[in-house]
């Protein structure tokens, strides 16, 4: 018999009112009385914050920047065809 009690309690708190009966108990100044309701308390996180892990996001402009340098660096540079003419010429004169 206990079970039933018990089951049949549970039941019951875990009916969701309806909208009307919520609209009544607030109005009613009831609304303490409204199932899952819980008060937060207003105080801030008096905990020290922790470091930060991730390094910041870089700004549109810092990544075109970064983008532009490594497209520099990693860009094989290509030899000129003027300079590699005349440095033939010149050893065909030699």
């Amino acid at each position: 018999m206990e079970t039933q009690s018990n089951t049949t309690t549970s039941n019951a708190e875990s009916v969701q009112p309806s909208f009307d009966e919520v609209v009544e108990l607030i109005s009613t100044g009831r609304a303490d009385q409204i199932p899952g309701i819980k008060d937060i308390p207003l105080k801030i996180n008096e905990a020290t914050p922790s470091a930060a892990t991730m390094s910041r996001p870089l700004k549109p402009w810092e990544r075109a920047a970064a983008q532009q340098d490594t497209a520099d660096t990693t860009a094989a540079p290509q030899p000129d065809q003027n300079v590699a003419n005349t440095n033939a010429d010149y050893a065909s004169q030699s």
